[in-house]
């Protein structure tokens, strides 16, 4: 196996394996730095790192620490694409700490020629909005994903990275925010913008699939903040989505239980009933055992909340 296939095969487990172990993860990477020979390379473990580090483990010293290592020891880190790539990552985690004028610093260094900088203001802001959220620093956070909006524009080009920046960063910061029993109206306001810039963003940079799972997140969102209207033209946009494209049993039982959850809320009882069948339906065509297990799950949560 080549050090190019070493890393690749690293990369791959780290993604599979760090919401259960993230330490692990950490140092199963940091010894590959040294093979990463090509800026591809360089790319796919500075992006491991700067998500584990900053999101999961909440700790951007340790990812500062841990690019710095890369930029040292990888061969492939003289490349002007990797310099550009650790630049973008280094100044997203040094704005998430508040050192904005070293995060300026790194913005500049990352902008390669031809590129836009307020592209590459729009990708730091928002991963470091992605950091800050994961810190639970809410104001903050905001403050990056409302500079990260205005630096992208209304309508980014597909083929620019900043969309598909904020389309994840939109869709993480929703998922954290809807499990946040404590939010207060500017939290509310964050939760609501992120989740509909998700599903903006996820237009322009995704395919069906990512748009789809973009209106169940809304449906969520809209749930979260007692507007159950809302939610179920989301819910139902999500599963015409699925049924225009023929989706699998997995992303259909998904849009079937964010429809039931919506007319759940609305009152309607029989018709959440009817969803709940249609989702149940589902799950049996699932052939990915782990997976089918965790629909059973959720499942089982649906049918506790339409008994309320």
């Amino acid at each position: 196996m080549s050090e190019t296939d070493v890393v690749a095969e690293r990369v791959k487990a780290g993604w599979r394996d760090h919401d259960a172990d993230p330490e692990g993860v950490l140092t199963s990477v940091s010894e590959v730095f040294e093979s990463a020979g090509d800026a591809g390379a360089v790319a796919s473990l500075t992006g491991l790192v700067l998500h584990v580090s900053s999101e999961h483990l909440a700790e951007p010293e340790r990812g500062l620490s841990l690019l710095d290592r890369i930029g040292e020891s990888a061969p492939g880190a003289s490349e002007e694409a990797a310099r550009a790539t650790l630049a973008r990552s280094r100044g997203a985690l040094l704005l998430s700490l508040g050192r904005a004028e070293e995060a300026e610093a790194c913005i500049d260094a990352a902008c390669l020629p031809g590129q836009e900088r307020s592209s590459v203001i729009a990708r730091v802001n928002a991963i470091a909005a992605g950091a800050l959220g994961a810190r639970k620093r809410w104001p903050e956070a905001a403050a990056c994903f409302r500079t990260a909006l205005e630096a992208a524009g209304d309508s980014p080009s597909s083929d620019d990275p900043a969309a598909r920046s904020l389309a994840v960063t939109g869709n993480n910061l929703a998922c954290s925010l809807e499990e946040t029993a404590d939010r207060d109206a500017a939290m509310d306001e964050l939760l609501l913008t992120a989740s509909r810039a998700g599903r903006r963003y996820w237009e322009i940079a995704g395919g069906w699939t990512e748009v789809e799972r973009a209106d169940y997140r809304l449906a969520m969102t809209q749930l979260a903040l007692g507007r159950p209207q809302e939610a179920l033209e989301h819910a139902r946009a999500c599963l015409q989505v699925c049924r225009d494209n023929e989706a699998e049993a997995g992303e259909l039982f998904f849009a079937h239980e964010a429809l039931a959850k919506s007319q759940h809320a609305c009152g309607d009882a029989d018709a959440a009933r009817a969803s709940r069948e249609s989702a149940s339906e589902q799950v049996s065509a699932i052939s990915d055992d782990g997976f089918r297990g965790y629909c059973e799950g959720e499942l089982r949560k649906l049918d506790a909340l339409l008994e309320r």
